[in-house]
């Protein structure tokens, strides 16, 4: 954990005794850790930062650190207002419990951010680590730590394996150094009269790190944009003119050694510039005055642009990984941002997208850096849906589609009547493919009653991780004749329900009239009516006890078709 700030000189004061109170301290809470922030997941003997925020008038002296067996405390530093270090005192205190100090060698007053540097060791399973705020108290001639009980703080993590490298390539930056440098000529016009995005990804552990820039550090000259992490291991961004810089911070640290994924938009025309932090909105910046005019610059990645009057420390430096820089020449929606991050894609007219598979085209490239290579690293990319097909079959819809992704845990299939409003018809699980090769595994579905002249089709993509993708809706028109409706289904009450529910319906004309009960994935549960009724209003009792809670239906199947509800089971 590197820091270029200067060092601070230390007043004389009394430092560790190994004598730990086991009774706390009656302190007015005035001073409290308000946020505690690290990865909820990290892989075994990995480097890795945990951060917590210090506020109040009560001043901070030190803490007790207790991390999972195996971990070591490296360092750990406080920061105040993003860039003002200074570097804390640590002490091992108990070996069994993996218990440490930090403290510094005079009160720190006003709010701070502690960040502190860990290995992490051991074996998989949960890793959760605690702090614990303590006071000096004289006693006897003797300094004492007596701890703030009230003011501890948990955070929950968990360890994993290590996880192999991928056939994904990314750019690593080893130590200080020049910058690497695209050429302004090639890249998307980045100044405040022009809209742009930009994205990537990074991975790092250092702080007061410039990841990429077009200002070389002169304070007289203008900028378009700057990314850092700063002193806090917080993103920051900037731009600037003479004797003006204006900024966007991420209330979550990055520099936690995890992948985070970085998107900057600006709008030149509404006036809005946007930051987002793993495809969620962090800040933004409103300048309603007319915008000013930036030179063209080429883009500096893993420092600042080189400078006949700036020191090479000063020019920052990046320690870390990136990968996926992408450019494009129009500020992207937000959802759109989210959509496609995890997904690779190939650069279009006007959009740079630099995967580094391959190293950086000749034509794109303005400077090499010897500290800078291609490495393989386990960044995943979720590979899309594909060639989705719906075909009317019977009374109702099949649906085939293929995807390349192998780290896909299941697909919910929506349905619409209008595209725009969608429901979920059903699910697939990864594991039943209906075909596997090489290239790409097949899956279908098949819809069984779909009573609408057109429908609309999307799939929603659940990955191993959580997280989720939306494909595009595609549009069916199956060409029925509308008949006057001898039945209609009214729905159930209550809903969402626990664990029994009435349906209710009514019946036009006389006719056979079945009920029956469906669960997402295509999967028929109950028949709760199956018989020729005369017309009047009918309700018949679901009961769900032996069933998971989720997201049912109920059909309703008369000569003239079927009518379809969905009823919400919650446990």
């Amino acid at each position: 954990m590197r820091s270029r700030l200067p060092t601070y000189r230390r007043s004389p004061a009394p430092y560790f005794l190994c004598v730990l109170v086991a009774a706390a301290l009656v302190v007015p809470a005035r001073g409290q850790f308000s946020g505690v922030w690290g990865a909820d997941e990290v892989q075994v003997g990995q480097n890795a930062n945990l951060f917590a925020r210090w506020e109040g008038r009560s001043p901070f002296e030190g803490a007790f650190v207790e991390l999972p067996p195996r971990w070591t405390l490296k360092e750990a530093v406080a920061v105040r207002q993003g860039y003002r270090q200074r570097t804390l005192k640590v002490r091992r205190l108990d070996e069994i419990s993996n218990v440490y100090g930090v403290a510094s060698s005079e009160p720190l007053l006003g709010p701070h951010d502690l960040v502190l540097h860990v290995e992490t060791g051991g074996l998989p399973g949960r890793a959760d680590w605690t702090l614990t705020p303590f006071v000096f108290q004289e006693e006897r001639g003797r300094m004492r730590l007596v701890p703030r009980s009230g003011f501890r703080i948990t955070r929950a993590a968990r360890q994993v394996a290590p996880a192999p490298a991928t056939d994904n390539r990314v750019l690593a930056f080893r130590g200080n150094g020049p910058p690497l440098l695209l050429r302004r000529s090639a890249l998307p016009d980045l100044g405040a009269r022009a809209s742009y995005t930009l994205e990537c990804w990074i991975r790092t552990t250092d702080l007061n790190e410039v990841i990429l820039s077009t200002w070389n550090g002169e304070e007289h000259a203008p900028y378009p944009l700057e990314l850092v992490v700063d002193a806090g291991g917080r993103l920051r961004y900037y731009r600037g003119q003479p004797g003006r810089h204006e900024s966007m911070a991420t209330l979550a640290p990055v520099a936690d050694g995890q992948w985070h994924h970085l998107a900057l938009t600006h709008d030149a025309y509404a006036g809005w510039t946007r930051l987002f932090l793993d495809g969620l909105a962090a800040d933004s910046l409103y300048s309603p005055a007319a915008p000013p005019v930036y030179p063209r610059l080429d883009l500096a990645l893993g420092a600042r642009l080189p400078s006949l009057y700036v020191s090479a420390d000063a020019l920052g430096g990046y320690t870390g990984l990136l990968d996926e820089l992408r450019l494009w020449p129009q500020a992207r929606p937000a959802a759109a941002v989210r959509r496609t991050m995890r997904e690779p894609l190939q650069a279009t007219a006007g959009t740079v997208i630099l995967g580094f598979e391959e190293p950086i085209p000749a034509e794109l490239l303005a400077q090499r850096a010897a500290r800078v290579e291609r490495i393989a690293s386990d960044l995943v990319f979720y590979q899309p849906v594909q060639y989705i097909q719906a075909v009317p079959e019977g009374e109702g819809v099949h649906l085939t589609w293929e995807t390349k992704d192998t780290r896909t845990r299941a697909f919910i299939l929506e349905r619409s009547s209008d595209g725009r409003a969608f429901v979920p018809v059903g699910e697939v699980n990864a594991a039943d493919a209906t075909r596997r090769d090489d290239e790409a595994r097949a899956y279908a579905f098949h819809d069984p009653y779909v009573t609408d002249q057109v429908v609309f089709y999307r799939i929603r993509q659940r990955f191993e991780s959580g997280a989720e993708r939306l494909s595009g809706a595609i549009k069916l028109g199956l060409g029925r004749q509308v008949q006057e409706e001898g039945a209609v289904l009214l729905g159930n009450f209550p809903n969402p329900f626990n664990p029994a529910t009435t349906i209710g319906y009514e019946v036009r004309q006389a006719q056979r009239v079945r009920v029956s009960v469906w669960d997402l994935k295509g999967q028929q549960v109950a028949v709760l009516v199956d018989r020729v009724h005369q017309p009047g209003y009918y309700e018949v009792r679901f009961d769900a006890t032996d069933l998971p809670s989720g997201t049912y239906f109920v059909r309703m199947q008369t000569r003239r078709g079927t009518l379809t509800h969905q009823m919400v089971l919650t446990k």
